[in-house]
């Protein structure tokens, strides 16, 4: 991962170090708005017309394979293939679809006005990336520290999340985790998902954790699919370990990325008279 990218989820996420600071959340505030209407929005039996999807993306960071497809009419005939494959959609930017759609005959309707509700699947990809500084202590700078005072706890979880996924990063203990003979330090990573929408497993190829000094701190353990359940993903944990000869890690930098697929579902009505 480049700098540029590094600063850019710096500045995005607003990371700032507070000293003795419980908890601290990064947010990524947008999305994807999806609009669905009818043109008309009230047919005659027999009658087209026209649905009209628009998708914008309202985040600071590009989603990836993005599609969209009507997937249900109800008695509704699509009189053409109602499904696009985009690619990538950018920050700011609105992908369009557009497609007919055709009312019964009278002779089909039960009633003289009736409502027909359409459903739209949006599938993208995307990825959710933190930025997590690691302190960890020896016993003997430890010490050395409390005596003179300079000791200072730093926050004890991280909570990163987009407008579908939350990653929380919490520690075996508060940081920075001392490391005593005999003794290990974890930190855990809690994934859910808090859209309004189907996501996908995780598994190894779309987890890992960059240590930027590449120092070999972490070693988490993610070998089998975790699979969310009501939206709560199995507690990934990685040990912590202080290289030899280094006696203080402070803010030892790693880069949390989780790559995952979501899909969203829309709908408009139609109005049909007889």
């Amino acid at each position: 991962m480049n700098i540029k990218i590094i600063l850019s989820i710096l500045a995005i996420a607003g990371i700032i170090a507070i000293s003795g600071c419980v908890q601290q959340t990064i947010l990524s505030t947008g999305g994807l708005d999806t609009r669905m209407s009818f043109d008309p929005p009230q047919v005659f039996s027999s009658r087209a017309s026209t649905l009209y999807i628009d998708i914008e993306n309202t985040d600071d960071f590009d989603y990836n394979n993005l599609s969209v497809d009507v997937f249900s009419t109800g008695s509704l005939i699509i009189s053409e293939d109602c499904r696009k494959s985009f690619g990538t959609i950018k920050p700011n930017e609105i992908k369009h679809l557009e497609c007919k759609l055709t009312a019964p005959s009278a002779s089909a309707l039960p009633e003289n006005t009736q409502t027909e509700t359409v459903y739209a699947r949006v599938r993208f990809s995307k990825r959710l990336s933190g930025i997590q500084n690691i302190d960890m202590i020896n016993e003997e700078e430890y010490t050395r520290e409390i005596q003179t005072g300079r000791y200072a706890t730093k926050p004890s979880s991280y909570t990163y999340q987009d407008s579908y996924l939350q990653a929380r990063v919490s520690f075996s203990s508060t940081p920075p985790l001392i490391e005593r003979p005999g003794s290990v330090s974890y930190m855990y990573i809690d994934i859910t998902d808090i859209g309004s929408g189907f996501i996908s497993s995780i598994t190894q190829s779309n987890f890992n954790i960059v240590e930027v000094q590449n120092r070999g701190v972490v070693s988490c353990d993610v070998q089998n699919t975790l699979v969310p359940v009501k939206g709560l993903y199995p507690r990934i944990s990685c040990e912590l370990r202080l290289p030899s000869q280094i006696n203080y890690i402070n803010d030892y930098t790693t880069i949390i990325n989780i790559d995952y697929d979501y899909e969203l579902r829309k709908s408009a009505t139609l109005t049909i008279v007889r």
